[in-house]
C-alpha cells in the first residue's frame, strides 16, 4: 500500500490507520459478490454493487469497474476529516475499554471502500471496512464504532453461537448507548435482546450468554 494512502490517529482511546486504494476496492467488491447468496439469506437488501456486474464476474471483470470509478481524493478527503474529528468522536470507548469482557485491538485498520453493506470486521486482525458512499462523515463514523463494537465481543459471539441478527441488534445497543446510533434495518424480531441487554448490562458476557440461549 502507498505510504500516501496511511493515515493515523493516536490521541485516541482507539487508535485508528486508514487504508484505500484500487486492490483494496477491487478485493472488496469481489468479496461481496461472492458473499451474494449469504447476504440474500440473512435479508440484506442495500447491497453496494454496480450495474453490469453479477456473480459470475471475475475479479478482472471487477478490476476494470473499480478503475473506471476509483477516486483517491475522495478518500483522502473523508480521511482526513474523520482524523480530525477522531479523538473527541471515540471518547466513549474510554469506557468501554473499562468493561473487562471487551476485548479491543490496540490499533485498528480502517479500509475505505466505495463498495459492501455499509461495514463489516475482522476481529482477528483488529481491522474494520466501511463503506464510504452511503453517508456523510457522522455516518461514517458511526459505523467505524458500530464495526469496532463487533470486534470486542465477537469472541463471545462465537462462545455461544449467537445468531446473526441478534448479534446486530446487540452492537446496536452498545452503539446507541454510546455512540447515538440507532436500530439498522433488523430482519427479525429481536425484542429478547433488548430484554436481556436492559436487565444485565454492562455484564456482556451474561447478556451474549443469555442471548445464545435463546431458542
Amino acid at each position: 500500500m502507498p505510504e500516501e494512502n496511511k493515515i493515523e490517529s493516536h490521541e485516541s482511546p482507539i487508535k485508528i490507520h486508514f487504508e484505500y486504494g484500487v486492490d483494496i476496492d477491487t478485493d472488496r467488491l469481489k468479496s461481496t459478490i461472492d458473499k451474494l447468496p449469504w447476504y440474500r439469506e440473512k435479508g440484506y437488501i442495500h447491497i453496494k454493487i454496480p450495474e453490469g456486474l453479477t456473480e459470475l464476474s471475475t475479479r478482472e471483470d471487477v478490476a476494470k469497474v473499480v478503475a473506471s470509478e476509483y477516486s483517491e481524493n475522495k478518500y483522502k478527503e473523508i480521511s482526513e476529516k474523520i482524523t480530525e474529528l477522531w479523538q473527541t468522536f471515540s471518547i466513549p470507548f474510554q469506557e468501554l475499554k473499562q468493561i473487562p469482557d471487551f476485548h479491543f485491538g490496540e490499533n485498528y485498520g480502517v479500509f475505505l471502500t466505495g463498495y459492501g453493506v455499509g461495514g463489516s470486521y475482522h476481529s482477528d486482525v483488529s481491522e474494520i471496512i466501511v463503506d464510504v458512499g452511503r453517508g456523510d462523515i457522522d455516518w461514517i463514523m458511526k459505523v467505524m464504532a458500530h464495526e469496532i463494537v463487533h470486534t470486542g465481543i465477537e469472541y463471545l459471539i462465537q462462545k455461544y453461537e449467537v445468531p446473526h441478527w441478534k448479534k446486530e441488534r446487540l452492537v446496536d445497543l452498545i452503539c446507541d448507548r454510546y455512540f447515538s446510533r440507532g436500530k439498522q434495518g433488523i430482519r427479525e424480531n429481536v425484542d429478547d435482546v433488548d430484554e436481556v441487554f436492559n436487565v444485565s448490562w454492562p455484564d456482556i458476557d451474561t447478556i451474549t450468554k443469555k442471548i445464545g440461549a435463546i431458542k
